[in-house]
């Protein structure tokens, strides 16, 4: 599951210089979630030296239930049973110090894997089992990894030899509640503890708080806590002594590796206690508003692509217009019109005619535009039929056509005779469409000009124009 990055402001400078004396005070350590017949231990925090007693409720009384038995400083569930939940409180004293009480909440289910202690994102670093032998590390016990209650796949994970879990390539088959078994031997007889956490793969956010508070002396009374909506964190927390420009500080960090919705505007709190007294400080998680960061992106990134698409209309232009001819030859032409283009040139036939503009006319355009584009041209000198009545021919083809492109020559006027037929013909041609064209709403006229120096090359410039300018069914 994939969670929203979060803006996180947290200030939690706590100062316990000369604070008022008080006549006790109370910490909650740590939530504990347990499944019936699971070995359960809890220690208790109070340094040596402190008389220590236990009891359920926080009633005072000395009493516990049955099966759960105090070692040392520490309360043995052997094993948990159902009548079992509930707060039990660590009473320690010692003369001239007031008391303290250290609370743990136990939460028991019935199923046969507790449900998760803390949920975390899977990574490269092997995850720890966090479960400890109350004789010690060193005496013998075996360690059991369970995924949804089940053996994990050996050919997917690994165990280490002190028991972490290491799960190499991790996908999202492998999201799901692991549970850390410890079976280990007391008294004759044998037990098994159990704490379960939830994998999770994605982008959730990691947020690590810190917490720091000015002390006066190194006081190893002094202890640093986190709770979550009143109950404590299941996350990973630490903390220690700082020395700082000659002031000892104590120093602790929340490290949440998965933020999940249930983190989202309650209270995190951080709480100092020493025998002089307590304070806190809190905290809270609010979904991060992007709005400011959508806009501040999307922006520049709209006019950046309407710029390059502007930009590449430009560059293409001649192929966005072959390709909506392509598509528009689908349907139906209702225009009447047989040709694109009428071609009026003065061809050589007739005299006083250029060889380039007959070239461009004859060659170049038909090469580019009928057999690469598929235009369909009338070019007079080509199509036309011999016999014909020239006037009538002329007239009645030329209405036919949605464009007259007229083809000059810079040397035509000054080379042919005024009695040339050919330039008699093309002065008609010329006559009649520019007429239509102005008068009857005709077919639009596309000049073009072959000057002394033309060279085949420029004839690319000039096809893309008539490319541009020819469009068919357009007015």
């Amino acid at each position: 599951m994939t969670y929203e990055r979060l803006l996180v402001s947290l200030v939690a400078v706590l100062w316990l210089q000369q604070p008022a004396p008080v006549h006790g005070h109370q910490r909650t350590l740590k939530t504990y979630r347990v499944s019936v017949g699971k070995f359960l231990l809890l220690k208790c925090s109070s340094s040596s030296g402190r008389n220590v007693t236990w009891s359920k409720g926080g009633d005072g009384q000395p009493g516990l239930p049955p099966g759960v038995e105090v070692k040392g400083l520490s309360l043995w569930f052997l094993p948990v049973a159902e009548g079992h939940q509930g707060t039990y409180v660590c009473h320690s004293s010692r003369e001239r110090d007031p008391p303290a009480e250290t609370r743990y909440e136990v939460q028991v289910t019935r199923g046969a894997c507790p449900t998760a202690a803390e949920t975390r994102l899977m990574s490269n670093s092997p995850v720890q089992c966090k479960l400890e032998h109350p004789q010690g590390k060193n005496s013998p016990a075996h360690v059991q990894w369970l995924k949804e209650c089940v053996p994990v796949d050996r050919a997917r994970v690994e165990v280490t030899s002190w028991g972490a879990l290491s799960i190499p390539g991790a996908s999202e088959r492998d999201v799901g509640l692991y549970t850390c078994l410890l079976h280990l031997s007391l008294g004759g007889h044998n037990y098994t503890a159990a704490r379960s956490i939830y994998l999770t793969l994605g982008t959730s956010s990691r947020v690590e708080l810190p917490c720091k508070a000015f002390l006066t002396v190194r006081d190893h009374e002094t202890h640093i806590y986190w709770t979550i909506n009143r109950h404590f964190d299941p996350y990973n927390s630490s903390w220690n002594f700082v020395e700082e420009g000659g002031a000892v500080y104590a120093v602790s960090s929340l490290v949440i590796s998965s933020v999940v919705s249930e983190l989202l505007g309650v209270p995190i709190v951080c709480h100092v206690n020493n025998p002089s007294g307590q304070c806190n400080g809190t905290v809270w998680l609010r979904r991060a508003d992007h709005s400011g960061l959508y806009v501040c992106v999307l922006v520049p990134l709209t006019l950046c692509l309407v710029g390059l698409s502007l930009a590449l209309g430009w560059l293409f232009r001649v192929e966005l217009v072959l390709a909506f001819r392509k598509l528009r030859r689908l349907q139906d032409v209702s225009d009447g019109k047989l040709y694109d283009a009428y071609v009026s040139y003065l061809y050589s036939g007739g005299g006083g005619g250029s060889s380039e503009v007959e070239t461009f006319a004859l060659k170049v355009l038909p090469e580019v535009l009928e057999k690469r584009h598929g235009f369909r041209l009338f070019i007079r000198g080509r199509d036309d039929c011999p016999g014909e009545a020239l006037h009538d021919a002329i007239a009645g083809t030329m209405s036919r056509c949605r464009r007259l492109v007229l083809i000059l020559s810079a040397q035509s006027d000054s080379e042919a005779s005024p009695l040339d037929p050919g330039q008699s013909q093309l002065v008609y041609e010329h006559s009649v469409g520019l007429y239509d064209a102005l008068t009857l709403d005709g077919p639009g006229v596309i000049l073009v000009e072959i000057g002394v120096s033309f060279e085949p090359k420029l004839a690319r410039f000039l096809v893309i124009s008539l490319v541009s300018s020819i469009k068919p069914g357009w007015a």
